[in-house]
């Protein structure tokens, strides 16, 4: 077997390794949303939410907002930093699927997920 045909085998393995981070970075952002989710409702404000979707960047920027105790404030915020660090790295990991993918762009976008 010669270095070329090894190519596409290493690269079919990176595009796994990509894969698999991106579920795992997608993973580790709804547990994120989860935990703000979890502080909104501890106080009842759910329905005071722009959507019911907690997923969206309105929402996101609604709870940055929310008059919260001062201990809430602080974990909130520090979710909203977690999750943004969380969108970013998924978005870099996604650029990385494009160029590594053999069947490219239209196999990322089924990845996609609603932000």
């Amino acid at each position: 077997m010669s270095a070329s045909e090894n190519k596409p085998i290493h690269t079919d393995a990176q595009v796994r390794q990509l894969a698999e981070l991106r579920q795992y970075l997608v993973s580790e952002r709804t547990s994120v949303i989860n935990n703000i989710r979890g502080v909104i409702n501890k106080h009842n404000m759910a329905q005071n939410a722009p959507t019911q979707c907690c997923e969206t960047k309105s929402f996101q920027q609604w709870v940055a907002m929310v008059q919260l105790p001062v201990v809430d404030r602080l974990e909130i915020d520090m979710n909203i930093q977690t999750w943004e660090l969380y969108d970013k790295q998924i978005l870099e990991t996604e650029a990385e699927l494009v160029k590594r993918s053999a069947t490219k762009a239209a196999d990322v976008c089924r990845l996609e997920t609603t932000n």
